[in-house]
């Protein structure tokens, strides 16, 4: 089963692309792909980051869920988190 975070309010996210090299090594893949940033404001941060644990302790994937300007849901894997 695939956990996600769905933002339900506010603009789209704007995702920054990351370029520090600790980014190379959270991917557990021999292919590299495309690592973006997005700051989220949330009421409750630690439980967010929380849930994201919990996921992958399990090896499971947890997304992301939004909707695009022009109002379509879309999805991106959640690699890291912080609060």
């Amino acid at each position: 089963m695939e956990d996600k975070i769905t933002i339900i309010e506010g603009p789209p996210p704007v995702f920054e692309n990351v370029t520090e090299g600790w980014v190379l090594g959270v991917s557990d893949s021999p292919k590299m792909g495309q690592y973006c940033r997005h700051r989220l404001r949330h009421s409750n941060g630690p439980a967010l980051v929380e849930r994201c644990y919990r996921a992958w302790h399990k090896q499971q994937t947890i997304h992301l869920e939004y909707r695009t300007p022009d109002g379509l849901e879309r999805q991106t894997p959640i690699v890291a988190a912080r609060y």
